[in-house]
């Protein structure tokens, strides 16, 4: 059953996102001519800017440029003047020729020193006159440009507005008018995208109805067999002519299925049966919920199960019966039960005792885990009241002693 719900409530989830999905659209559609020419407008305004990747850098590059078009301009004339044809003085391109003639006049007196600095020197003239080459020819054509200036402002504020609206970035408008022109062609296209929704809608409501039906078959099969099982279990606990039904009936389909599931119950002779939450008596209640818990023990997926007053009303052999069980169940959950009764105590693996004290004028109460000799100490008194005998301890002893051989035989 756990992997049929399963898919049950996958099938369901999916469902559930296309019915979301269909009444989306249809309440797009009722207003479908306005949001059309809404996306219209902003899948134009994206597309007619022609905006490129890296284009916003470049113009702003370009922007810094022309703004300091004549400091440009006057730093690369002056700087290649200086080095090329200097008018208050030797330049710096002649003060290296000359350097290069005294050097070179020598050199035949001492290649071995000279010859390497004449080449060096050679070299850095040649650089420095394509350097001051560039520098001259880029000052000339340096010229201020307010038109494209204008230009560049207007496009860079245009680029500012659709990131405004549209994204933080490049790539993010880019996303975002490739999912705009997705949903203005599903719009523009309704009468064909409600009816593909509504085939899918429909085809996933018979898949729905189809598992609900497995789970139904399968639920009808186990609560037959579930029914006869805890009415056995209820016979060993004291009621008397005990009759558990699983009754179902249908509704709705949901992520469970589609069927409405109630415990019916009789824990009386001559008594209707009728359902589980009219139980009044908390002792008949927790012996129920035992039998029920007995047989599910397996399947149960709660962790910790807590029985309190469920010795109320038996004794003897029942009680016997009610320990047996507890102890089964707790082979695959937690069970912690409160009880008057040796023969419950008797079976528990661990044992608390909960007593009240009063100290300095206030009641506390004491919880005290027992071991040893402790547990068969307070089974005797449990069993004999105020006065404990060598024959009361001797039944508890035995007592405990059974009930660890009985638990031993079921592992």
């Amino acid at each position: 059953m756990p992997q049929h719900l399963a898919k049950m409530r996958s099938l369901w989830d999916e469902a559930e996102t296309v019915r979301k999905e269909l009444e989306a659209f249809q309440a797009n559609a009722r207003d479908r001519s306005r949001i059309l020419s809404l996306m219209e407008f902003e899948i134009n305004e994206i597309e007619e800017a022609n905006w490129k990747e890296d284009e916003e850098d470049a113009l702003k590059e370009e922007r810094q440029k022309l703004l300091y078009a004549e400091r440009l301009k006057e730093a690369s004339l002056e700087a290649a003047s200086l080095m090329l044809d200097n008018d208050y003085g030797a330049s710096a391109l002649s003060k290296l020729d000359d350097a290069l003639a005294k050097i070179k006049s020598v050199v035949a007196f001492d290649e071995a020193f000279f010859g390497p600095f004449a080449e060096a020197l050679e070299d850095q003239i040649s650089v420095l006159e394509d350097t001051a080459s560039e520098l001259r020819s880029y000052g000339e054509d340096m010229e201020a440009d307010p038109e494209r200036l204008n230009e560049i402002e207007d496009r860079i504020s245009l680029i500012l507005h659709l990131k405004d609206k549209y994204g933080r970035s490049f790539s993010e408008v880019q996303k975002y008018l490739a999912a705009r022109r997705i949903e203005y062609d599903k719009l523009y296209n309704a009468k064909e995208t409600a009816e593909k929704l509504e085939s899918q809608y429909a085809a996933l409501k018979e898949k729905l109805r189809s598992q609900a039906a497995v789970m139904t078959k399968l639920r009808t099969k186990a609560g037959e067999r579930i029914s006869r099982q805890i009415t056995e279990v209820l016979a060993t606990l004291q009621f008397e002519d005990p009759a558990f039904q699983v009754e179902r009936s249908e509704k709705e389909v949901s992520p469970s299925g589609a069927d409405q599931i109630v415990f019916m119950i009789r824990t009386n002779v001559g008594e209707k049966i009728m359902p589980l939450d009219k139980i009044a008596s908390g002792g008949e209640m927790s012996r129920v919920m035992l039998a029920i818990k007995t047989v599910l023990a397996e399947e149960d997926e709660i962790g910790t199960m807590i029985f309190d007053e469920i010795d109320a009303g038996i004794s003897g052999r029942t009680a016997q019966s009610v320990a047996e069980k507890m102890s089964r169940i707790g082979h695959f959950h937690q069970v912690i039960c409160v009880t008057h009764l040796p023969q419950i105590a008797a079976m528990a693996d661990n044992h608390l005792r909960i007593e009240k004290v009063t100290e300095n004028g206030k009641a506390y109460t004491r919880v005290q885990r027992l071991s040893g000799e402790e547990i068969p100490e307070e089974l005797s008194r449990m069993l004999g009241g105020t006065k404990i005998t060598d024959a009361v301890r001797e039944n508890a002893a035995e007592m405990k002693a059974l009930a660890d051989q009985l638990k031993a035989s079921w592992k």
